[in-house]
């Protein structure tokens, strides 16, 4: 890192012609599929549920043979020639990025010839557990979990463990509230198997704990972003991410900080001033509309000023597959 040029996205990339695995994505990007259990989860209408399940043989037949054949990857491949212009000032010590995954260096080979020392495989939430636990619980699916791939192996800590016991939990309450069991969830919206101070309710450990174990499945083939790897080593922010950060001396009073920090926030929009430009927006995370209407009809209503541009084109790849999908 460090040198200004032209970053040319397929021949710079550590694989180019010398990984054994065809494609830009490694791991490939899988083939899109249809999940029923993922669309039912997202519909809370009964009559939704019945359309979807309705559809549902239609979408598995189409996208079973569109993955059959590797068609419709979930990430497509940049187009042959992509560069981007890396135009930035010279780091002052030019390096080697490194990733880490709780705490050990990363190495990723795609063949004999292609080692990689930043990108990573596969990251599994599995992988997080504490992998020197000693004291487990014989009904809890985090200690039982079986790892059936080599990568489910548990090598987190007890930071790692708690920070994905934190994520899923979050995950089980969303879900536990679209069963809408009223014993586990109370008229506030409280699931009362999660809440820490109150036994859970008849079934629901048991629910809870299948749903803990799906997701852990699930996520066998999670693949990290560039974005995130870049996050897992201190160095990389030592050495590169530091000059992102305006360096200077700070004028602002603390009165004008406050004001800042008040505007960042959305709960925080009644303590703006009546005068201040953003304060009509403080409606929309208060009653979930804009002058009265919801936000769909607000941004398409002529005079809005959310309204699209008419020179940007409302265009995407694919588009005509997610429209017959969308009439199916």
């Amino acid at each position: 890192m460090g040198e200004c040029r032209e970053y040319r996205f397929w021949e710079d990339d550590w694989r180019y012609e010398k990984g054994s695995t065809p494609g830009f994505w490694y791991p490939p990007s899988p083939p899109a599929k249809y999940g029923l259990t993922r669309a039912w989860s997202g519909n809370e209408d009964a009559i939704a549920r019945v359309l979807t399940t309705a559809t549902a043989p239609v979408l598995y037949v189409v996208t079973l043979a569109t993955s059959a054949f590797k068609l419709f990857r979930v990430n497509a491949d940049p187009p042959k020639g992509w560069t981007v212009r890396v135009d930035a000032p010279p780091l002052d010590e030019p390096f080697e990025p490194e990733a880490l995954r709780y705490g050990r260096r990363t190495n990723v080979s795609d063949g004999p010839h292609a080692t990689s020392v930043f990108n990573e495989g596969n990251d599994p939430p599995a992988a997080a557990r504490d992998a020197e636990k000693l004291e487990k619980k014989a009904d809890d699916p985090y200690d039982n979990y079986a790892a059936e791939e080599e990568a489910q192996q548990a090598i987190g800590n007890v930071e790692s463990e708690a920070s994905q016991r934190y994520e899923d939990h979050a995950v089980l309450r969303m879900r536990a509230r679209r069963v809408g069991d009223p014993s586990w969830v109370d008229k506030d919206g409280n699931v009362i198997g999660e809440d820490g101070k109150s036994v859970a309710p008849e079934g629901y450990e048991q629910w809870r704990n299948k749903q803990v174990t799906q997701i852990l499945d699930a996520g066998r083939t999670n693949n990290p972003t560039n974005h995130s790897t870049i996050m897992t080593n201190p160095m990389h922010a030592e050495k590169a991410l530091a000059y992102d950060v305006a360096i200077g001396l700070c004028y602002l009073t603390p009165e004008q900080l406050t004001e800042l920090r008040i505007e960042a926030d959305w709960r925080l929009g009644e303590g703006l001033e009546d005068e201040h430009p953003n304060k009509q927006y403080t409606t929309y995370f208060a009653m979930g509309k804009m002058k009265g209407e919801f936000l769909s009809d607000w941004i398409a209503s002529k005079d809005s000023e959310a309204r699209r541009p008419e020179k940007i084109a409302d265009e995407r790849e694919g588009e005509f597959f997610l429209k017959v999908g969308g009439i199916v």
